[in-house]
């Protein structure tokens, strides 16, 4: 395990430090921010609305938002409190790269909260999986490497930013998958039920 961690730290230590960019220390802080997302959260809900008939369009919409709180739940509910690994950026030993914003505060807040497992990755994941196997039904693939770039995307820059492991992310995108995973079928089945 210790061999685990360790990969983990020099991981997190490339991500953190070694690979910083001017650039990316802009776009990172707005990757990382939920709030930049809502267009894409509305963009989630019109793409359904417009492709599905209103009723299955209702419960596929159900079933995405559950899969969200499912992960959410799981992870920042459940794993989190129990494991409650510190954040790199609450480790000094680890001299996490913190970015800075014009107002000479922390670009993105250092939570007190645990670091295992990253709630972001899950919920993005749990929505990527979700989305992916929606539009595989309608035989539209144009989205696949969208969905799956964008949880990445958000992923990452939870390292890059100082508030995740490497580790954290990975654990927190696996349970996404399988939470995206099952609330797909469910929604499979509430199709089958209440809209055939």
């Amino acid at each position: 395990m210790e061999k685990i961690l360790e990969l983990d730290r020099y991981l997190f230590s490339l991500i953190n430090g070694k690979w910083h960019t001017g650039f990316l220390d802009l776009m990172m802080p707005l990757i990382t921010n939920k709030y930049t997302w809502i267009p894409v959260y509305i963009f989630l809900f019109y793409l359904i609305l417009k492709s599905f008939k209103v009723k299955n369009a209702v419960i596929a919409i159900s079933c995405l938002l559950l899969s969200v709180l499912v992960s959410d739940r799981v992870t920042s509910g459940l794993i989190k409190p129990t494991i409650f690994r510190p954040r790199p950026c609450k480790v000094e030993a680890l001299h996490a790269r913190i970015i800075i914003d014009n107002n000479g505060s922390d670009a993105v807040p250092c939570s007190d909260s645990g670091s295992f497992p990253s709630s972001h990755a899950a919920n993005h994941f749990a929505i990527a999986v979700f989305m992916i196997l929606l539009f595989s039904i309608k035989k539209n693939h144009a989205y696949y490497y969208l969905w799956l770039f964008w949880a990445f995307a958000i992923s990452w820059s939870r390292v890059y930013v100082g508030v995740h492991y490497p580790g954290d992310v990975i654990g927190g995108g696996i349970i996404g998958i399988i939470t995206g995973f099952a609330c797909f079928n469910l929604n499979l089945l509430l199709q089958k039920r209440f809209a055939s």
